[in-house]
């Protein structure tokens, strides 16, 4: 009797990590921040997983959708499976943008990310002592 052996193919999976200072974790004083914390309990034998943290800090919603049009596409181009995390919005409440080109900033790098088949997930930034730019970030 002949043995059968079972293959499974692992998931290609390329993830995008955009946004400002948190994203990036600037300030974190370990040096990781959230993003290498999350991957590190995220990784599973049947995964690929080709991680990409493209925070910038400063940036704001108008950089990110500059960004991911630039950067995200060439990262992507061979992924099998491609994963979007956007986080935007401190830079956008300091530099006094509106809160309606927020969101269509946000807006456009959703539809784009949606119409490249590039699934996509949308954190806000966490609340700071601030509750006037609390208060814009909601």
């Amino acid at each position: 009797m002949s043995e059968q052996t079972t293959t499974t193919s692992r998931r290609d999976i390329g993830l995008a990590f955009l946004g400002d200072s948190f994203v990036v974790g600037a300030g974190d004083p370990k040096g990781q921040g959230w993003v290498t914390r999350v991957i590190a309990r995220s990784q599973a034998p049947e995964a690929d997983l080709t991680v990409y943290n493209l925070g910038v800090r400063g940036a704001t919603s108008s950089d990110v959708l500059d960004r991911f049009r630039s950067e995200v596409p060439p990262r992507f181009e061979d992924r099998a499976e491609k994963r979007l995390i956007v986080s935007v919005g401190t830079d956008d409440v300091r530099t006094g943008m509106s809160v309606a080109r927020h969101r269509l900033n946000l807006a456009t790098v959703l539809d784009e990310a949606a119409s490249s088949n590039v699934s996509a997930f949308v954190l806000s930034p966490p609340p700071g002592p601030d509750a006037a730019a609390n208060a814009l970030l909601e």
